[in-house]
């Protein structure tokens, strides 16, 4: 069985980067070196970037860089020199000099390095700031550069490149049209389909994430502080955040993963019996591997017996009528593929859990990987498989819910199964609560389990009586149950509740309306009520008699209060000449941007007495208008 290590040292001696899920970025100001900054991606609902300075400054201002899986350490270009750094998780910095064939006479602004490692892509720009060539970069020694035109119908400056781990495709992004394009190999351009983000004048960073979403750090020329998410597939921008400032930036990132989920079906058999195990590979690694190695070693007495699915047609699969399996030159493709394969697990008992291992691979997929089970969300673990002799139904105690049958499902490979009540199938539905047994004859002998089914006591769910609300009252929603640690699930036809899935929900009272609860426990058992909620109008309407225009933040503003946010019309001020000095159209009730600031004519209006006017529309199509006085003081 191949062991799992992990190198944690490149060869160069650098130390080297974690490859996950997050970005790296040279920021330089106008002059000066530039600092290495580590972008870290949060995956909470807020989902709010942060960075941690590595760096602040790497002694040289470098641009277009690339991560490198085959020794997780980060490329670029000396900005100045055109030497070749290799930079480490330290922010230590290692010149290997200037490659051969690069022109001098170029700038390069823009770079990625391939998925698999080895190769760096370079775009070389004429001074004028048009880029002329694709240059392809060998990152081993002699670090020699050959190149291809750059090919497309307008102009191009790209800001920087980035490979996609989905598709394998080459992006990149044109600062002088402001949007997103695809690169081939051949230095071929294509816009289509791709949209203009007018707003963003300079993009020097662009990555993708380990999610295979699409993120750039630029803003306007020499001042670049923005990150950008685009939509992959238009180009638009989603969503954008604050980030360091600097006038010059490059990113790159580490976002290819390769997967292997093992999947064992049935999970609790007989002894003797045949179960299905598949292989599933997830390929986002920006490219596929070919020639690689898939092993897995199933416990002594198990023995493979076919294959049932292949993903290709090079692969050598060996271990047919023994208990490992190994699969040489296997290619694994982008996107998602399988192995499938049939396995008797012999005159076993008990718990075994195995994980497959692909190798080799680049340092940064881990060179080897082992198999996880995707029915977990602990990364990675063993598949287990339950081999039972006595325990043919899962639990001793089955709890049942009032009312409801319960279905049991005995343990698989039986050749008969028969149970207490005379039933000769797999699956049994039970009513009544008692005990009971079965007798499953398998492959290699027979076995027999005894069990109790026990009724739960009927789960309650009460909301009390129903409410009688004044219009705009805040209320909240109680629900009594016996149930333990349930779950909640409201519903409600026309009350605006302000959660669906909580214990209590609020609600503004508005409109007639029902509520509805329906709760389950931690066995299935479910019990709902419903509450009607019927809402009295309240037409309450309130006017300061004075306000205090000195710019407190208190008073400052005369406006109309009430309850519910109803809307107004026809808002008018007069003075104590009754010259209008104030009129708002339409508003709303509660709003101070909607009220009079005491000003006239762009001055501070005179203190003293106001008259206003008003017309208030209520639900239902109601209207009322209101007049009064108030007095307008100053300090």
């Amino acid at each position: 069985m191949k062991l799992l290590f992990v190198t944690l040292v490149s060869l160069s001696g650098q130390q080297p980067f974690a490859c996950n899920d997050d970005a790296f970025l040279v920021l330089a100001p106008e002059s000066g070196h530039s600092s290495l900054i580590r972008i870290i991606r949060d995956t909470s609902a807020t989902a709010v970037p942060t960075h941690v300075v590595i760096s602040p400054d790497l002694g040289h201002r470098i641009d277009a860089i690339g991560f490198n899986v085959r020794d997780n350490l980060i490329y670029g270009l000396d900005a100045e020199s055109l030497s070749l750094l290799r930079i480490d998780a330290n922010g230590v910095v290692e010149e290997l000099g200037v490659p051969q064939n690069l022109d001098s006479g170029l700038e390069y602004f823009a770079g990625a390095i391939k998925p698999e490692g080895g190769r760096m892509f370079l775009i070389g720009r004429q001074p004028e700031g048009k880029d002329l060539r694709l240059y392809t970069l060998q990152l081993q020694a002699p670090y020699h550069a050959s190149f291809v035109s750059v090919v497309s119908d307008d102009p191009m400056q790209m800001g920087d490149i980035a490979y996609d781990p989905v598709f394998g495709a080459l992006m990149g992004f044109d600062e002088l049209a402001g949007r997103v394009i695809d690169l081939t190999s051949g230095g071929a351009v294509s816009t289509f389909p791709y949209q203009s983000q007018s707003q963003i004048k300079s993009l020097g960073g662009l990555y993708f994430d380990a999610s295979g979403k699409l993120l750039g750090f630029g803003g306007s020329k020499g001042n670049e502080n923005k990150l950008h998410h685009f939509n992959r597939f238009t180009g638009e921008v989603n969503k954008t955040w604050q980030q360091p400032v600097g006038a010059r930036s490059d990113a790159c990132s580490c976002p290819y993963r390769l997967r292997v989920r093992k999947i064992v079906e049935p999970d609790r058999v007989l002894p003797c019996s045949e179960i299905t195990v598949t292989y599933r590979f997830e390929n986002s690694a920006g490219i596929s591997y070919g020639n690689v190695q898939l092993e897995d070693e199933f416990p002594t007495g198990f023995e493979i017996t076919q294959v049932l699915h292949q993903p290709g047609f090079g692969e050598q699969i060996n271990g047919i009528g023994s208990n490992l399996l190994t699969v040489d030159k296997l290619d694994v493709l982008l996107g998602l593929d399988s192995l499938v394969i049939q396995v008797n697990v012999g005159d076993f008992s008990g718990t075994a859990a195995s994980r497959a291992v692909l190798f080799p691979l680049p340092l940064g997929l881990g060179e080897e990987i082992p198999s996880d089970n995707p029915a977990t969300e602990v990364y990675p673990d063993p598949t287990p498989l339950e081999v039972v002799t006595d325990a043919i139904i899962a639990a001793d105690t089955v709890y049942k819910c009032p009312g409801e049958a319960v279905q049991l499902e005995a343990a698989a490979g039986g050749v008969d199964y028969l149970w207490s009540n005379g039933e000769t199938t797999a699956t049994l539905s039970i009513e009544e609560p008692g005990v009971y047994w079965v007798e499953a004859t398998g492959n290699c002998g027979s076995y027999r389990d005894t069990f109790e089914v026990v009724e739960l006591p009927a789960l309650e769910a009460d909301l009390g009586p129903d409410l009688s609300l004044s219009f705009g009252t805040e209320a909240t929603l109680h629900v009594q149950s016996n149930a333990q640690s349930p779950s909640y699930l409201w519903q409600s036809d026309s009350l605006n509740l302000s959660c669906y899935t909580c214990s209590n929900p609020t609600f503004t009272a508005e409109v007639d309306g029902t509520a509805t609860v329906s709760i389950r426990d931690g066995f299935g058992c479910t019990a709902s009520d419903s509450l009607h909620v019927m809402v009295f109008p309240e037409r309450f309407v309130y006017f300061p008699t004075g306000i205090s225009v000195n710019d407190d933040g208190i008073n400052d503003v005369f406006m109309a209060y009430g309850k519910g946010n109803f809307v107004f019309s026809n808002f008018r001020i007069y003075n104590r000449w009754g010259d209008l000095v104030f009129e708002k159209k339409n508003g709303l009730l509660n709003q101070p941007a909607d009220g009079w600031d005491g000003r006239f004519n762009g001055k501070k209006a005179s203190p003293g007495m106001y008259t206003f006017t008003i017309t208030v529309h209520f639900a239902e199509g109601e209207a009322k208008g209101y007049r009064g006085r108030f007095v307008l003081l100053r300090n």
